[in-house]
């Protein structure tokens, strides 16, 4: 019984690590590699679960459909509708850059 679980565990091992050097291979991709237009990501839940760093995209041109790794690393992106956080305050004013001295880091 011991051996089962010990192959088990190895075949487990071998998929992980296959999976890994899998995704690390998968290039960033945002233009189709066959006519070099804008590709379109395409929601695969089963993927997302697996590689959350891997998408499947969709070149609307040619028809080409491949993986594409996501910009930055990120592992997700925020869906449609949401907007990312303002840095602006409650009264609309964006944030005061101004630093002990006085003087700014960023140019006007």
């Amino acid at each position: 019984m011991i051996a089962v679980l010990v192959l088990a565990a190895l075949v487990a091992l071998r998929w992980g690590i296959l999976l890994v050097a899998v995704a690390a291979l998968v290039p960033e991709v945002r233009g189709c590699p066959a006519c070099f237009a804008a590709t379109v990501p395409i929601h695969r839940p089963w993927l997302s679960r697996l590689l959350p760093r891997i998408e499947w995209r969709w070149c609307a041109s040619c028809g080409w459909q491949g993986p594409g790794r996501r910009p930055g690393g990120t592992a997700l992106s925020p869906p449609v509708g949401e907007r990312a956080p303002s840095t602006r305050d409650a009264s609309g004013d964006a944030p005061s850059t101004d630093i002990e001295g006085g003087r700014s880091p960023f140019p006007p």
